[in-house]
């Protein structure tokens, strides 16, 4: 699988255990892993783990980000029916459709931190055509322009390799934006 996927699993009644540290260390070597919290983020692997067998044992809460455009499916059952689900994240106010149609200073990074991203179009027809939820709203954010900036500014300058502070401030058309996604399970 080349889509990224990032995991993080909370503890917050209860600490885990050193054996329930170790029995999670047996899934994944590269995870960090504390009394409180699983985080692992894949680019070229999938997570060895189940969500849901990890909530019941050792978890209180959960959170994923990823690419696989077939991962609404296996959110949606940790929803109780009319409940919501939300998103927000970085987007682009037109789709690309492939790495000719991504800007110059896109391209050298567009492999591998620009061709998962997408347009609230792009979002909203994958969404909907689920049947699973109902959308509620899909729009990209009024002050995305200040986040973004102000995310620039804000990092530390040895964080200079993160694709979105390369990016932004070379983004002179308003192409790169965020955008909030929030719908309803049916």
């Amino acid at each position: 699988m080349s889509e990224y996927q990032y995991y993080e699993f909370l503890a917050v009644d209860r600490p885990l255990t050193e054996r329930e540290m170790q029995e999670l260390r047996a899934v994944s070597s590269r995870a960090v892993i504390t009394p409180t919290r699983f985080t692992n983020h894949y680019e070229w692997g999938n997570f060895k783990g189940d969500p849901r067998a990890w909530m019941e044992r050792y978890f209180d809460a959960f959170l994923y980000f990823g690419t696989d455009e077939r991962y609404l499916s296996y959110l949606v059952p940790f929803i109780k029916p009319g409940g919501f689900i939300g998103v927000v994240d970085i987007a682009f106010t037109r789709e690309l459709r492939s790495i000719e149609d991504a800007p110059e200073y896109l391209r050298p990074q567009y492999a591998k931190h620009w061709s998962y991203v997408h347009s609230v179009d792009w979002w909203k027809l994958h969404w909907e055509k689920t049947g699973l939820v109902e959308l509620q709203c899909a729009e990209l954010l009024a002050e995305s322009d200040d986040l973004l900036r102000d995310y620039v500014l804000e990092r530390p300058p040895e964080q200079n390799a993160d694709s979105i502070m390369r990016a932004v401030p070379r983004d002179h058309e308003g192409l790169i934006a965020l955008f909030c996604l929030v719908a309803r399970k049916r």
